[in-house]
């Protein structure tokens, strides 16, 4: 795919999370990106006959002990740009929060200064129709959720570090009638990832990946003294940790970036057409932009049913996620009955019961090999 095309998309991807955002918060993202941040995490979630929402969220920190290994002119140029940057961020949030407090229906704003640091918090419920409304918070402070709030934080980090943890969320809820209603399930999503693969003449791979009730308890007691993490996730309800994954694979030799590039779009473009719809059986959460990552996993798209009549170890959910490793471009739609554990070499794990692992033909994980 080339640089004119993914940009399209991005664009396109854009335009489409953006369709129910308030001017001025879409003005702030953009101001924001062009001042270097890049991390806006755009997740769209529903389903349930529940409210569908878009939720924005975005790290404001600032860290000047990153620079460990910088020392000198060249350190002070860094911090010096970093502080600049992140004053000119501050700033752009700052302004267009202090705006929208004017249209708020409640708003809740905090500040404290002393000996140079800032402690600077912001709470609105943005929306006139307070049909839905939750109000949180201790020490006098407020959270507001409604079908459109936002809250930005920004304390300082511990004295020694001398930074800064920021973050800004914003939220707000989509009308159900700007979805399709037709019906269209994990099922029929399954199998148009699988055509598409099939007609790119990538064959999947099936994968179990499966932990029992004893063995997920005893795993979980042992990251305590070992600190080894051999799956990347493990959820689910505290007193059901047993979990059955039967996993499908799909891999793009490492040499085929542009081929990896255009299935991922294509890859994207289903998992929207999922949250394009209305869903009364599952919940479903998905993220926007999401690409390759190594060496962990990056979750597209979770489905959970939540059926009053399953048992947490009985519950259901298909995920898909994406990896790059040594091996090539991975995706995977994951179909889960109780507990998803996500083996951290998951495209290479042909299967995993209760921690004994065979992997598929040529693909044993690096680590693994001495």
């Amino acid at each position: 795919m080339n640089k004119f095309a993914s940009f399209l998309i991005l664009i396109t991807t854009c335009i489409t999370a953006h369709a129910q955002v308030r001017p001025e918060m879409s003005r702030l993202f953009d101001e924001l990106k062009g001042i270097g941040i890049e991390n806006l995490d755009i997740i769209k979630s529903g389903g349930l006959d529940g409210p569908y929402q878009l939720h924005y969220s975005i790290a404001l920190d600032y860290r000047p002990k990153h620079y460990r290994k910088a020392s000198g002119p060249a350190l002070d140029s860094l911090l010096q740009r970093d502080r600049s940057l992140q004053e000119q961020r501050l700033a752009a949030v700052r302004r267009t929060l202090d705006e929208l407090q004017a249209e708020a229906r409640e708003s809740y704003h905090y500040e404290y200064h002393h000996e140079g640091k800032d402690t600077i918090v912001y709470s609105m419920n943005l929306t006139h129709n307070n049909e839905w409304l939750m109000v949180s918070g201790e020490h006098n402070q407020r959270h507001f959720y409604s079908d459109e709030s936002l809250y930005f934080s920004y304390t300082p980090y511990l004295q020694k570090e001398m930074g800064y943890a920021g973050r800004l969320n914003y939220l707000v809820t989509l009308p159900q009638d700007s979805f399709d209603i037709t019906p269209y399930t994990e099922e029929m999503l399954a199998a148009d990832i699988d055509s598409l693969f099939r007609l790119h003449r990538i064959k999947p791979r099936k994968a179990l990946w499966q932990h029992d009730q004893e063995y997920s308890k005893a795993y979980l007691e042992s990251i305590k003294h070992t600190g080894d993490y051999r799956y990347c996730r493990g959820g689910g309800d505290i007193d059901h940790l047993e979990g059955v994954t039967n996993a499908t694979i799909y891999t793009v030799p490492l040499d085929k970036a542009q081929q990896a590039q255009q299935l991922l779009a294509a890859f994207d473009s289903l998992a929207q057409q999922y949250a394009k719809h209305l869903h009364s059986e599952a919940h479903y959460t998905y993220h926007y932009n999401t690409t390759f990552k190594e060496p962990i996993w990056a979750p597209m798209l979770t489905i959970t049913s939540v059926d009053r009549q399953l048992t947490p170890s009985q519950m259901y959910t298909c995920e898909l996620d994406l990896k790059r490793d040594e091996f090539g471009y991975h995706f995977v739609v994951a179909q889960t009955h109780g507990t998803l554990w996500l083996p951290r070499h998951w495209p290479s794990t042909k299967s995993d019961i209760n921690g004994q692992r065979t992997y598929f033909k040529g693909m044993k994980p690096k680590e693994e090999r001495k």
